[in-house]
């Protein structure tokens, strides 16, 4: 079988992705010839050296935009392509699948829909918009989807071609927690009392403003630190400096650490917290809830990230809050940091093997390769 991903903006990170690390997972598990289709995005993609050895990637110039450059590759090589695979619900896609479906009649095509919450209503909108989303759909012969909430609504409107393909995370094994790093009191699962996030901080969707604010609200109610890992929007820096110069007995407590690109170090930052949040406005998925699941963290997520009950297996594992209400999620901050009852190191381990069952890339790359 030869599996061609075609995603134009791909750069080296989103091969430690799902962009990435489905064909290549279907290479090792399964012999697949798998390759990437992309501009060059980057300089370099060391990644194909060692974490995804042996996924080929193959770059195409940049000359009409990504639209007319994707269905041109396809319309020159369809017939060599065995399953044709495309990202999101948009003209590139449909495109692309247009020129596969005229050249290759026997061939597939998979179509990962990668759909946050306004991405499903706008599938459903009866304007071109809509029209040209649900075709997408229609000409796919495999569509998945990343979480069961939004897969509900799908196959009530298109029915069973609509399956559940969740994703997961690139974990080294010397970051994985078992019975020792969990067990041993000289470890740092959990050690901290520590309210992590990992984001693009300060851009809208990831409703960074309601995240201090409602840090501030609770932390006259516990001694937890909150820090941040990730790059900060330039124009939020002014909102941070206003919430930190009113709020002096807490700003000690904020800490930014920015993008930490080791990761080994990000996933110790991951161990080291008690508690992750991710209080997104908009989410098409988070994997960084995802790694924070597996490294044992309790997670505060909110109703606008339709992962977070996937990964938290609907609130076992965190809590659920209001999207963009800062009240909520500061209630969410106080009850579980101030509940004593509550042992996160013996959830830790509970939490971690959760994640390893169900978003084990491996595992889903085999539920994955049965369809196609």
């Amino acid at each position: 079988m030869r599996f061609v991903t075609l995603n134009p903006r791909t750069k080296n990170v989103n091969l430690v992705k799902d962009v990435g690390l489905i064909p290549y997972y279907l290479h090792t598990l399964f012999g697949v010839d798998a390759t990437v289709v992309t501009y060059k995005n980057d300089e370099a993609y060391p990644y194909l050296d060692n974490e995804v050895k042996g996924l080929k990637i193959e770059f195409i110039k940049k000359r009409f935009g990504r639209q007319i450059d994707g269905m041109l590759y396809v319309l020159k090589n369809a017939k060599k392509i065995d399953v044709l695979n495309v990202y999101h619900l948009n003209t590139a896609s449909l495109l692309s699948e247009l020129a596969y479906k005229l050249m290759n009649k026997n061939g597939k095509i998979y179509l990962k829909l990668d759909m946050s919450r306004e991405g499903l209503r706008t599938v459903l909108l009866k304007d071109l918009r809509g029209f040209i989303k649900r075709l997408d759909i229609k000409l796919a012969d495999v569509v998945s989807c990343e979480t069961v909430k939004i897969l509900e609504v799908l196959k009530e409107n298109f029915g069973e071609k609509i399956i559940y393909i969740t994703n997961g995370c690139l974990i080294p094994d010397e970051c994985r927690l078992n019975d020792y790093t969990i067990g041993n009191l000289d470890n740092s699962v959990n050690s901290d009392n520590t309210i992590l996030t990992v984001a693009n901080f300060g851009t809208w969707e990831k409703a960074s403003d309601t995240l201090l604010d409602a840090f501030v609200k609770s932390a006259k109610d516990h001694d937890y630190k909150l820090k941040v890992i990730g790059s900060v929007a330039k124009e939020f820096k002014p909102y941070i400096d206003k919430i930190l110069a009113e709020n002096n007995d807490v700003a000690d407590r904020i800490q930014f650490l920015g993008e930490i690109h080791d990761r080994k170090a990000l996933y110790e930052e991951y161990r080291k917290a008690k508690i992750f949040t991710l209080p997104s406005r908009q989410e098409s998925f988070g994997i960084v809830l995802v790694e924070a699941a597996y490294e044992g963290c309790y997670l505060i997520t909110t109703e606008a990230t339709a992962a977070g009950y996937d990964v938290s297996d609907n609130g076992r594992f965190g809590t659920i809050v209001k999207t963009d209400d800062v009240n909520d999620l500061a209630k969410a901050f106080t009850e579980i940091c101030t509940n004593s009852e509550y042992d996160f190191n013996n959830h830790a381990k509970e939490i971690s093997e959760y994640a390893e069952e169900v978003f084990n890339w491996e595992k889903i790359v085999f539920k994955l390769y049965e369809y196609l």
